[in-house]
């Protein structure tokens, strides 16, 4: 009678595959679990650390905030390969001290790109601080946060040192500054003082005249002066002619006798200075009169005495005018004997004539002198002149050298008190916000998580190689295939036959393949650990080279 068609269970196929095929999961199962292993202990250990530093918005009053206003540059001044080989050579790292020169500059290189460097600055227009983040990687905890501590104060250090450094280069160049300002106005100075000495000019007049704040030079004053004489002589001259002029015209007219009762009055000594204001006075005086004694001559008749006396009066004082103004008088009211003496005013009108021409010839005399004494000053004045343009010229020096002088020694002190402000110990604007301090934990490899995974990765690998193995066969796996992909009915089944020659063969061989694989995984596990106990010295120099070569490669 023939078979049924068998149907079987995934499961039991499966585990019929695992029976067939344990051999080809075990051994990738075990090599890969070992490598993991060994991977996991002997991969170079990678430590975080990390350091900040507050940068506030402004330092102290007077020091300037040349940090704050670059604070950015620490994004590449932190990296600065100089900076990196200082700090480590003062470290003295062991795997850097026997480099070569290109070696340690690749080392360096490597360190750098371990560094990462942060800085959060304020925006413009707006206060608060300014914040440098620092992180660092390195195979060892310790070396890795005393590497970053040394690194952040050594940036600290520098930044603060190049600060005070360039304030006191500032300092120095400013004090030359004031000392060549100085030389030139003490130059400028002394130019002026020359030129005063020897033109003899007044220090504090910048051209002939030139302004009222300032003392006249002593030949322009001189010459003013002189000007203004000159002036005034000619206006007294022109009055001394004028007045000439008429008492000539008023001698002229005048008689040389005049009745003696019609005898002017003398002038006195006063009217002789001022013959002209004398005779008004006295024509005047009897106009006055003459008036008065019309207005009494109402009180009378015609026929009266005192009426004929007070009209013989008036007459006698027209007469007088008329005389003092060179006239012809009217006729008199009768005729009497008359005695004539000299008359006075001609004689004083005569003096008068006299004294004026006398004065006349001494304000000619006067005004010629002070003519030439203005053309000798003039041509004096122009040629100081010169000087004098020459002197307002080196004034100007003298003030911009001062102005100089002042504007360096002002800049000068304000940058001495700056160096002494940055000097003291709160200059550095830096605050430490974060020291570094490594973790006693890496954060790679994390070794339970990588043991697991490696037992994972062998498993799946053994399973892949199973799998793989089995389906790459060119035959049926069992009966349950064989019923699976033919057709027709399966008879019945022969076992496979095995001899004991076979069997042993099959045994040995399995035996020596378990064996070979146990030496070569535990081999791989005593790697390990005669690496990690380097006091037993297990390991031969070369094969100990050879790892360090290898973790070197995987070191960040």
């Amino acid at each position: 009678m023939a078979l049924q068609r068998q149907t079987t269970n995934p499961l039991t196929d499966f585990a019929a595959l695992v029976r067939r095929q344990l051999w080809s999961i075990l051994l990738p199962f075990a090599f890969v679990t070992a490598l993991g292993i060994m991977v996991a202990e002997l991969m170079p250990r990678t430590y975080d650390v990390t350091t900040i530093v507050k940068v506030p918005e402004s330092g102290i009053p007077g020091s300037g905030s040349a940090i704050q206003r670059d604070v950015s540059a620490a994004l590449n001044d932190m990296k600065a390969e100089p900076l990196i080989r200082s700090v480590i050579e003062a470290q003295e790292w062991p795997d850097y001290i026997g480099l070569s020169e290109e070696e340690r500059r690749v080392y360096v290189t490597r360190v750098i790109k371990n560094l990462t460097i942060q800085v959060k600055t304020i925006a413009k227009n707006s206060a608060g601080s300014s914040y440098i983040t620092v992180f660092y990687r390195d195979s060892e905890g310790l070396r890795a946060e005393r590497f970053l501590n040394s690194l952040r104060d050594r940036y600290i250090d520098g930044v603060v040192k190049s600060v005070r450094d360039d304030a006191k280069q500032t300092r120095d160049m400013l004090r030359d500054l004031v000392e060549e300002k100085f030389e030139a106005y003490k130059a400028a100075e002394k130019a002026k003082n020359e030129l005063v000495k020897l033109k003899n000019l007044a220090t504090v007049i910048a051209t002939p005249g030139g302004g009222s704040a300032r003392s006249q030079d002593p030949i322009y004053a001189s010459l003013v002066t002189s000007r203004d004489q000159l002036a005034a002589a000619r206006m007294d001259l022109n009055e001394k002619q004028a007045k000439l002029e008429y008492t000539i015209h008023l001698l002229e007219v005048q008689p040389d006798k005049v009745p003696e009762d019609e005898v002017p009055t003398k002038p006195g000594l006063n009217d002789r200075a001022d013959p002209l204001g004398d005779l008004e006075r006295q024509i005047k005086d009897l106009e006055n009169g003459i008036a008065d004694k019309r207005e009494k001559l109402k009180d009378y008749r015609p026929l009266a005495k005192a009426y004929q006396r007070i009209e013989d009066e008036i007459l006698r004082d027209e007469n007088k005018i008329a005389q003092l103004k060179g006239e012809t008088g009217p006729n008199t009211a009768r005729a009497s004997s008359t005695r004539f003496v000299t008359n006075p005013l001609r004689v004083a009108y005569d003096q008068t004539r006299r004294e004026l021409e006398a004065e006349i010839e001494s304000l000619k005399v006067k005004i010629a002198s002070l003519e030439s004494s203005i053309i000798e000053l003039s041509r004096d004045n122009d040629q100081r002149q010169d000087a004098y343009y020459q002197l307002t010229l080196l004034e100007s020096d003298v003030a911009l050298a001062q102005q100089a002088y002042d504007g360096a020694r002002g800049a000068y002190e304000s940058q001495t008190t700056r160096v002494a402000l940055l000097d003291g110990p709160q200059a550095n604007p830096f605050e430490l916000v974060q020291v570094a301090k490594a973790s006693p934990d890496p954060i790679f490899p994390n070794v339970p998580i990588f043991i697991v995974v490696s037992v994972f990765l062998g498993l799946a690998a053994g399973l892949g190689t199973a799998i793989t193995s089995e389906f790459l066969r060119n035959g049926f796996s069992g009966l349950g295939d064989l019923t699976r992909g033919l057709a027709v009915p399966v008879l019945g089944a022969v076992n496979v036959i095995t001899t004991r020659a076979e069997a042993r063969r099959m045994w040995t061989r399995h035996v020596m393949i378990a064996a070979s694989s146990l030496v070569i995984v535990s081999a791989i596990l005593w790697i390990t650990w005669a690496y990690q106990d380097d006091s037993l010295r297990w390991l031969g120099p070369q094969l100990t080279q050879l790892i360090e070569d290898v973790r070197l490669a995987f070191r960040p």
